[in-house]
């Protein structure tokens, strides 16, 4: 409890010297998607990364379904 209490005033400390992080634009080939905060990672994607997503599937809400579970025991 201590150790967490000394570590976030550490934070704190640290956060006030520290200079605000540079804005980064997108470029004519990177997109920015919106993803869950949960990803943690940059949204920020190079367009060889990504592939266009079927507009009809989109639309109907058709998707692929995920593959059955794999029986491991049997």
């Amino acid at each position: 409890m201590r150790l967490q209490r000394a570590v976030r005033r550490q934070r704190i400390q640290a956060d006030r010297r520290r200079p605000p992080h540079p804005s980064y634009q997108v470029n004519p080939v990177a997109y920015r998607l919106r993803l869950l905060a949960s990803y943690r990672i940059c949204p920020t994607f190079h367009v060889s990364l990504l592939k266009p997503a079927h507009s009809s599937a989109v639309e109907t809400g058709a998707c692929e379904e995920p593959p059955p579970p794999l029986d491991i025991e049997g």
